[in-house]
């Protein structure tokens, strides 16, 4: 009995660390998106300043 509860103990310990690994990669993906959406819209916004003048 103790060995099935040490097997089933360690793939929960181990399922939780994945979905721990999965948040942590949402959260990384959504800044990344975020960042390139900023530097996008800061290049337009240097891009109007220069032509909008000609």
């Amino acid at each position: 009995m103790f060995w099935p509860f040490v097997a089933a103990t360690a793939i929960s310990v181990g399922l939780i660390r994945l979905g721990a690994l999965s948040v942590w990669v949402g959260v990384f993906k959504s800044m990344l998106s975020l960042i390139l959406a900023a530097v996008c819209v800061v290049g337009m916004v240097f891009a109007w300043r220069r032509y909008r003048d000609r």
